[in-house]
């Protein structure tokens, strides 16, 4: 069992044994910060044995989105809808360590949940490449207790997507959720304490997350590019989960309010797919994150 469940988790997370880039390509300066979208270009696989770089599939859209406070990466398979894995929470970065505290996880009961993973970053010819170690758990019978078995070689390389020059950043940040209304002079809703609802803006894209407050199931996510203007907000739909959802594809323009700490942004979207018209209304309230 213990080979199997490593297995699983080194297919979805990238988990590898490896070496360090030797490429020949010349560092450059970290950047202060590493806030914005950045898509995986390679990493290393224990089939290579850990000496080569393998290209990142095309038809996977594997991405990792950056707040000043949150993190969360996304692999989906575009080629069926599906989504293969997905995990957050909070970091920091000093501009040579960066580390992720791991808040939420997909897929369920991975060992990977909770843990507190240390990255070394560089930088190469303005590509991000880390390596971190993530541990293995199992079960001890005898004590009772879940113990360290083995670690895993996190190492990734990975290039940003450039911020659309007209957006307005006041957006950019971490964005929970206060409120909704499932129609148009409906009653104001919110969701039971043990639920959290995030949004995280960068400078080029938008990703929600709907979790349980322990992390092991993710009920629901959706991520794409955005255009904000400062007045109109507009977001590009790549994918959602659960699969099969009318709005992926497709294109919402949100009115509302932004003040430094609040937004309230709605939407009414008629969708065709196939003979089936389909209509979404969005009403929600959001406050800017604050750190506890």
């Amino acid at each position: 069992m213990k080979n199997v469940s490593i297995f699983f988790i080194v297919s979805i997370y990238v988990l590898i044994s490896g070496c360090s880039n030797d490429s020949g390509k010349e560092s450059t300066e970290a950047p202060k910060s590493l806030v914005g979208t950045w898509e995986l270009v390679s990493y290393m696989s224990d089939s290579s044995g850990g000496k080569a770089w393998i290209d990142h599939p095309s038809n996977i859209l594997y991405q990792k989105h950056l707040t000043p406070t949150h993190f969360t990466w996304i692999s989906y398979q575009k080629d069926n809808d599906q989504l293969v894995g997905m995990g957050g929470g909070t970091y920091t970065y000093d501009g040579e360590n960066y580390v992720e505290n791991i808040e939420f996880f997909l897929p369920a009961t991975s060992s990977i949940l909770g843990q507190k993973i240390n990255f070394t970053a560089d930088f190469v010819d303005g590509e991000w490449h880390h390596r971190g170690f993530v541990k293995d758990f199992e079960f001890d019978v005898e004590s009772a207790e879940t113990v360290v078995v083995d670690s895993s070689r996190i190492e990734e390389m990975w290039r940003k997507v450039p911020a659309v020059a007209e957006n307005d950043s006041s957006l950019v940040g971490t964005w929970e959720l206060v409120s909704y209304h499932e129609r148009e002079g409906g009653p104001e809703m919110s969701y039971p304490g043990f639920v959290k609802y995030m949004k995280l803006v960068t400078p080029s894209h938008f990703v929600w997350i709907q979790y349980n407050d322990d992390g092991d199931y993710i009920s629901g996510t959706g991520t794409g590019s955005i255009i904000y203007d400062g007045k109109t907000y507009t977001e590009n739909v790549a994918m959602i989960h659960p699969s099969g959802h009318t709005l992926t594809g497709a294109t919402i323009t949100f009115g509302g309010v932004v003040n430094a700490n609040r937004w309230t942004l709605f939407a009414e979207k008629t969708v065709k797919q196939g003979q089936e018209i389909d209509s979404v209304y969005i009403d929600e309230t959001w406050a800017r994150y604050k750190k506890p």
